[in-house]
Parts: structure tokens; C-alpha cells; sequence
């Protein structure tokens, strides 16, 4: 996960800022970032819920807490891309993220040859 997507997390589930509006598809200000604007709808349960419940959400808080028992995280971005977030999230959250992105997240490769030569994309 990146940066921007764990502090986005952690700020719905603790302050909870979607639960100020009347629906789902009506826009919020995101805390400590004015220049946020997200709606119920961009979530999917159990993040777009108030009150979170379920097996989702028992995972999530499980790796939360060996994350905070953790010397650090690692993100899938780099510094340069999102220092407010990363800042954000090493001032008001934890464990420190160190961020060695962006990561290839292609799970399936083509290869191909030509001539003897393999190309994998």
C-alpha cells in the first residue's frame, strides 16, 4: 500500500470525517488536508462505514497492531511523490514508513523470443 492510501486509512477510521455528511455521495474535507475532498462512495466497506465490523476489519486491526509492535513499514511509493503524507504519517502515526516504491505490482509475465533473444514484459 502507498503512503497516501495508509494515512487516508488511519485518518477515516480514527477521526472519522465521513460521518459528518448526510450521504454517501456527498463530499467531505479530509482532516489536517483541506485540499482533500472524498466521498463515501470512493471507499469500499468496510472503510466507508462508520462503524466497521466484520472479518475485513478484524485482519486489518490484527496487522495494525504487529505493525505497531514493528521497527517500521514499508511503502510502495517514494519520497519525492508524497513527502506530506509521509510526513504526516511519521509524525501522527507509526511505526516510521520508509518508502522504496514504487514496486512493480505486475503478478503475471509474457515472454516472448525473437531470434534467440527472450523479452519479458
Amino acid at each position: 500500500m502507498n503512503i497516501f492510501s495508509m494515512t487516508m486509512y488511519n485518518s477515516m477510521g480514527q477521526l472519522k470525517p465521513h460521518a459528518a455528511v448526510g450521504s454517501d455521495d456527498e463530499a467531505f474535507v479530509v482532516p489536517d488536508f483541506p485540499r482533500i475532498k472524498l466521498a463515501g462512495n470512493d471507499f469500499d466497506p468496510p472503510l466507508s462505514e462508520i462503524d466497521r465490523i466484520g472479518p475485513s476489519l478484524e485482519f486489518v486491526v490484527r496487522a495494525q497492531e504487529a505493525m505497531v509492535r514493528s521497527h517500521g513499514m514499508v511503502g510502495n511509493s517514494f519520497y519525492e511523490l508524497q513527502p506530506e503524507f509521509s510526513d504526516y504519517w511519521n509524525r501522527n502515526y507509526g511505526p516510521k514508513a520508509w518508502l522504496v516504491g514504487p514496486f512493480c505490482s505486475q503478478t503475471t509475465f509474457i515472454a516472448s523470443s525473437n531470434q534467440g533473444i527472450i523479452y519479458i514484459i
